[in-house]
């Protein structure tokens, strides 16, 4: 992925589609909520390769594909990490 227009798309849909799946099942919200304070717990420790195994890991429970693309944008970048978990929490914020 050359362009950082169509990283974000990407980052955006994966995000999306996650949240989706959990919010689609019951008590999904909570666990997406627990996922999320992990992540951020995660990212302030500088943990990055432990964040993106529990994005990784729970996109696969999930079978959801996260395409190797942006794995790489989650893995080696804090930003790129925290703009995802950001996208996760503004799917969280109408719900409580």
């Amino acid at each position: 992925m050359n362009d950082l227009a169509e990283q974000y798309s990407k980052m955006v849909e994966c995000a999306t589609e996650l949240a989706d799946s959990f919010l689609d099942q019951e008590g999904g919200a909570f666990v997406l909520a627990v996922v999320c304070e992990i992540l951020q717990a995660l990212l302030r420790a500088g943990e990055l390769s432990a964040a993106s195994l529990v994005i990784e890991t729970v996109c696969r429970t999930s079978k959801i594909e996260l395409p190797t693309e942006v794995n790489q944008d989650l893995a080696c970048c804090s930003f790129n990490m925290e703009l995802f978990v950001e996208l996760l929490n503004e799917t969280l914020e109408p719900l409580f």
